[in-house]
């Protein structure tokens, strides 16, 4: 029961991140990969609970997200991977298409009213996969992969 609430909590936490951007849906695929961080170097092993948590889980978040994600643009993706310790990356990369006028400072105020919320994911799946801590990163990306804005929220 309790991995299902958190599989419900990350979908929340996607599509509250999408509306506080005000992005609209447009059915785009998203994708969830497991792993290092594509072009970042690990400075130390991913989590095995994480990963074992995204491989079980990964296609239920999809479904309970598919519908609900925002126009990132017709190649924009999500991608949850275990970064290094006990940290879950969300990676939220624009497509080529999308037109950033006035979406890069949207994005800090996003992160900004956000945190509470994803502190208190960060809280669950502390409990839930019973570590010391938990830190969640939410990046966003333009479509070359150029960081557009990034910020950590830990566990209490």
């Amino acid at each position: 029961m309790m991995k299902k609430l958190l599989v419900l909590l990350i979908a929340l936490a996607l599509v509250f991140t999408f509306a506080a951007c005000g992005n609209g849906d447009n059915g785009a695929d998203d994708e969830y990969e497991n792993g290092a961080e594509n072009g970042t170097e690990a400075t130390g092993p991913a989590n095995s609970a994480i990963e074992d948590f995204l491989n079980e889980h990964g296609d239920d978040i999809r479904a309970m997200t598919d519908t609900m994600t925002g126009d990132m643009g017709a190649d924009g993706r999500v991608e949850l991977v275990a970064g290094t310790g006990n940290e879950l990356i969300y990676r939220f990369i624009y497509g080529s298409d999308f037109d950033f006028d006035g979406v890069e400072d949207l994005l800090g105020e996003t992160l900004a009213a956000m945190g509470s919320f994803f502190e208190m994911l960060a809280d669950t799946f502390r409990d839930e996969l019973e570590l010391d801590s938990m830190r969640i990163t939410v990046r966003y990306y333009d479509h070359a992969e150029n960081l557009l804005a990034s910020e950590s929220f830990d566990s209490n």
